[in-house]
């Protein structure tokens, strides 16, 4: 059950559209629009969490003004959020290493601020 309420969003992006959150053409577009949009103007909520591995993978809603997208982040902080029930959380001043690798893009939790569950 979702704890918080993000805001309803509109895609205009065709890519978004098109193809699905894991593919290497939603990754790369996405890198150039988080690269190109003010970070300020980014909201985050995670969606799930799961372990892949050794490692959580979070699934995390982004909205901006231009922003509606999904995006699947290696979460390199210390909280874990696949068992705590932080679904629908909004994450506060989230930090993240945004990498174009060759293959794809690729994104990491860093760090944040605050949960509003």
């Amino acid at each position: 059950m979702s704890s918080c309420v993000k805001p309803a969003c509109l895609n205009k992006n065709t890519v978004f559209e098109k193809f699905d959150p894991n593919t290497k053409e939603y990754k790369d577009e996405l890198y150039k629009l988080i690269r190109e949009t003010d970070k300020n103007d980014l909201r985050f909520w995670i969606s799930d969490a799961t372990l892949k591995d050794t490692s959580e993978q979070i699934i995390i809603d982004i909205r901006g003004k231009d922003v509606c997208a999904k995006m699947t982040v290696q979460n390199l902080t210390d909280k874990k959020f696949n068992k705590a029930g932080y679904r629908g959380a909004e994450l506060l001043g989230a930090q993240f290493a945004v990498k174009s690798e060759p293959n794809e893009a690729q994104f990491d939790l860093l760090s944040f601020v605050k949960i509003i569950d």
